[in-house]
């Protein structure tokens, strides 16, 4: 751990519904929050609105270095005015981490390190085939960019995993 950087930075968040003393953050949350579901070759990009209740797709970015990656992450970070920033975290289906999963992790981190942001971690499972599935109800001008598109609606459905678990309790009725 590098000097200065605090230990909470980096959180997994609980699934929807569940109530837990890191969703207290979010109560005097106001700003947006920057969605992140890592590919190999490429990045899914969403983002939240100011009140955090809504995540839109924000297109993707293609892979480089981990160096090019932090710095282009960091820069959009910082022009859309995020305060928070979540990673996906892609963990089986029975809840273990693979290889996928650790690669987040150490992705999260250095994520944080480079915006001094907090980074929260959020369950990924079955995201990407929620996208696919909404993709194939969507226009035929979408499903030409395909890959990408999936890209950025699954980095939207974790972030909307994650805002709807951080939400106040008032926001959900």
């Amino acid at each position: 751990m590098s000097a200065g950087r605090r230990p909470d930075r980096l959180r997994v968040a609980p699934a929807v519904g569940c109530r837990t003393g890191t969703e207290l953050v979010s109560a005097a949350m106001q700003g947006r929050v920057l969605g992140v579901d890592l590919g190999e070759r490429r990045i899914g990009l969403a983002i939240s609105d100011e009140e955090g209740r809504f995540a839109f797709p924000a297109g993707h970015l293609k892979r480089s270095s981990l160096a090019r990656d932090l710095e282009a992450l960091r820069e959009l970070a910082a022009t859309r005015g995020a305060i928070r920033i979540v990673v996906g975290l892609p963990l089986r289906l029975d809840g273990r981490e693979g290889t996928g999963a650790r690669a987040a992790r150490d992705f999260a981190r250095a994520l944080g390190d480079a915006t001094a942001l907090p980074v929260d971690l959020v369950d990924e499972r079955l995201t990407t085939r929620e996208a696919e599935r909404a993709l194939r109800e969507a226009p035929s001008r979408a499903r030409r960019d395909r890959k990408q598109v999936i890209d950025a609606m699954a980095a939207a459905l974790l972030l909307r995993t994650w805002l709807e678990a951080h939400s106040p309790r008032e926001a959900r009725r």
